[in-house]
């Protein structure tokens, strides 16, 4: 009884898991700190890899799906927020994602590796064109793409829309009628985008101020 009650004293004591712990599974948490290199490969990689208007799924898929650079309420709030302010809105996002992640040099840097592989491919493109007319092919692959970009659309918006709207007093009733505005009654009011975002903005600030 003496020898084990002497060999349970002297077993080291286990300490208890602390909260800081973070699985590397979780979004938004990356397990190891962001460099400016990581920075330079993920958004060179998507600028010379993606295409259509669905580029925010790439953006999805990498920074909250696979490196956890950021939450969905982050990534949400980035893309709202790179499409209230002007300018392009993928590379105003790269800039939000940059800042967030390395600072003002992280920004420069998402911002000019994202867009650097498209303005070397434009050129080239523009090279083509201007020798004459675009060949089939490449009118087939523009078709194709278009299709696939929709497809990439609807995908981001499905997937970050709950964590927008729940966030905010009748999210979802703001989207549905920011949706019908610009949708199916788009050609009834004539209303454009800037109106349309104007109006809702007013909407969502009334009915999320504080109380």
């Amino acid at each position: 009884m003496v020898t084990s009650q002497a060999e349970e004293e002297a077993q080291p004591a286990q300490s208890p898991p602390t909260e800081a712990a973070v699985s590397p599974d979780e979004p938004g948490s990356p397990t190891k700190p962001v460099t400016l290199w990581n920075i330079i490969r993920e958004f060179g990689w998507i600028g010379a890899t993606s295409l259509g208007q669905g580029r925010q799924a790439y953006f999805y898929s990498a920074f909250v799906r696979r490196y956890g650079w950021l939450t969905n309420e982050e990534f949400a709030d980035g893309l709202s927020l790179s499409q209230i302010v002007p300018g392009p809105n993928l590379s105003n996002f790269s800039v939000y994602i940059g800042w967030l992640r390395a600072g003002w040099k992280g920004a420069l840097l998402a911002w000019f590796s994202l867009l650097t592989p498209g303005f070397l491919a434009i050129l080239a493109a523009a090279w083509i064109l201007s020798s004459g007319q675009l060949p089939p092919i490449f009118q087939g692959a523009l078709a194709g793409v278009a299709a696939v970009s929709v497809a990439l659309l609807v995908m981001v918006v499905v997937q970050t829309s709950p964590a927008a709207c729940r966030r905010a007093r009748g999210g979802w009733a703001i989207l549905a009628a920011t949706f019908v505005l610009a949708g199916p009654l788009a050609p009834v009011l004539h209303l454009g985008t800037v109106p349309i975002l104007v109006i809702m903005t007013t909407v969502s600030l009334v009915v999320n101020r504080p109380r």
